[in-house]
């Protein structure tokens, strides 16, 4: 039987570590079971990708498959909705 290995692209959450709105989503994403990787952004080299790849520099923020989610209220709406 051949196995064909299946990329599946989780949402990437750029955040910095120890600020309060970035943890809490970070638990949010955790408690409704959604995978995801961190990205911790500081204020110098990721930074710069993070805009250049996202369009902004607010964190947290989720990039999907689908869409870019900026700030803490846009993903607590998305985690309501994945309930």
């Amino acid at each position: 039987m051949n196995k064909e290995k299946v990329n599946v692209m989780v949402p990437y959450l750029y955040v910095v570590d120890g600020d309060t709105e970035s943890e809490e989503a970070i638990r949010l994403l955790k408690k409704c079971r959604i995978a995801f990787r961190k990205v911790a952004i500081n204020a110098s080299s990721n930074g710069k990708s993070m805009f250049r790849d996202l369009r902004t520099t607010e964190i947290p923020s989720l990039a999907t498959p689908e869409t870019v989610l900026i700030g803490l209220d846009s993903i607590k709406k998305f985690t309501e909705e994945a309930k």
